[in-house]
């Protein structure tokens, strides 16, 4: 199947993208890193953000 651009519809056609064999849902891996709740965590009882990074790019492995 030729992939093929349709006026107000995008790209069709091509390979199924796949799901990461690590998790059902690549998308909720930051949200369930400890980290992530700590820091949601702080968020909702007190309004402030906490760097829970060290001050880096927060690199979450699933």
């Amino acid at each position: 199947m030729s992939r093929r651009q349709q006026p107000g519809r995008g790209i069709i056609g091509g390979a199924p993208t796949a799901v990461s064999p690590t998790s059902a849902a690549p998308s909720s891996d930051p949200r369930n890193d400890a980290g992530a709740r700590r820091q949601k965590a702080t968020f909702f009882k007190t309004g402030t953000v906490v760097d829970v990074c060290g001050g880096g790019p927060c690199v979450i492995t699933p």
